[in-house]
């Protein structure tokens, strides 16, 4: 059986080594520099496709189903919709400004999207293709995380991460 994972790479190459057989991974890379996604089958440790993408691809995951890739084209102020059978981009969601990371819900339908430059949490429903909600986070939005009831993104004041309820969470020296 393949699994699927997916990596963030910053312009880098990158690997994942697994035990061969039932640890066998389909791996996707996003590749900043040449706006591509590289396709690796772990078990052989071979590409097996490069996909071009939008411009600056960054955040990078897998929908629960397995049948699509969702990537974040940063410098297109959009998420890519990639088909995992066909290699091939079938769509787009909606984001704000500079997508750079995102979590989906643990019921896989929710997106949350945190967009470095306006500064925000964008909700999208994948299935609609649409906004549920934008969520102010604080200076220059990076990465989104889930923790029980409560989704955190982590902003660029160091040592900080805001929650969607709005409260910053930092340590009481950057709190004045």
């Amino acid at each position: 059986m393949k699994r699927t994972a997916s990596i963030f790479a910053l312009g880098l190459a990158g690997l994942i080594a697994s035990a061969p057989g039932a640890w066998a991974y389909t791996v996707y890379i996003s590749n900043e520099k040449d706006n591509t996604v590289t396709v690796i089958d772990s078990e052989k440790l071979e590409v097996t496709a490069t996909i071009k993408t939008g411009n600056r691809p960054r955040g990078i995951t897998v929908t629960k189903d397995g049948k699509f890739i969702l990537l974040c084209a940063s410098d297109n102020d959009t998420v890519e919709v990639i088909d995992t059978a066909t290699k091939q981009i079938v769509g787009t969601l909606p984001s704000g400004a500079d997508p750079e990371l995102f979590i989906l819900s643990p019921a896989g339908n929710l997106l949350y999207i945190a967009n470095e430059n306006d500064n925000l949490v964008t909700v999208v429903d994948i299935n609609a293709k649409k906004v549920v909600t934008e969520i102010p986070v604080g200076f220059m939005a990076w990465t989104s995380a889930a923790e029980g009831r409560r989704t955190f993104s982590t902003i660029s004041a160091p040592m900080s991460a805001s929650a969607a309820d709005g409260t910053i969470c930092a340590p009481a020296s950057w709190r004045a």
